[in-house]
């Protein structure tokens, strides 16, 4: 194979592999905090985008919370449009506060740390990615992510149909006794 070629092939391959598209990250919901990361500088989340499905009467909130450096804000974004974020960065020192297991819902109590709570509504399929701006810009900042979906479609309870079936044995007895 000629140097030519060499170089062609691998400009191809690198082409090839630059053209793929980005691996989105499924959310599980109701699995509790999930772990990502921010890179220091500017870029959505390393595990960005996040995509779920929801189908007939559901809904979902999805909760973003810092848990690392007091100060980090977060935006959420489905393609360009912003859908929600925190507040500004509020400075408040480069330190660690939180003691403990560190699984997220330490940070989602804690008042001195950033967070959002998102409602999606509507059937379909979502997309989004998480951006921020990091307090201490040379560091990455972790933070925790959570899906909770909830399903309004009423199911009766066994114990309401008993009562329903119990109410109505009821009346069919007290119509037999009226007509005999």
């Amino acid at each position: 194979m000629s140097q030519h070629s060499l170089k062609l092939c691998i400009a191809v391959a690198v082409l090839a592999a630059l053209s793929l598209p980005a691996t989105a990250t499924p959310v599980t919901s109701n699995a509790g905090w999930i772990y990502d990361v921010l890179p220091s500088g500017a870029g959505a989340t390393t595990a960005s985008p996040w995509t779920f499905t929801l189908v007939a009467g559901q809904t979902a909130s999805f909760k973003v919370t810092d848990q690392y450096i007091v100060g980090d804000s977060f935006r959420l974004y489905s393609g360009t449009e912003l859908l929600a974020q925190t507040s500004s960065p509020g400075f408040a020192g480069v330190e660690n506060v939180i003691v403990g297991d560190r699984d997220g819902e330490d940070g989602w109590r804690d008042s001195r740390y950033q967070k959002l709570d998102y409602r999606f509504t509507g059937a379909g399929d979502y997309s989004f990615s998480i951006y921020g701006d990091v307090v201490a810009s040379q560091m990455n900042t972790g933070l925790f992510v959570r899906l909770d979906v909830t399903d309004s479609r009423t199911v009766p309870e066994p114990t309401s149909l008993a009562l329903l079936g119990l109410g109505l044995a009821g009346l069919v007895a007290t119509r037999r006794r009226k007509t005999v």
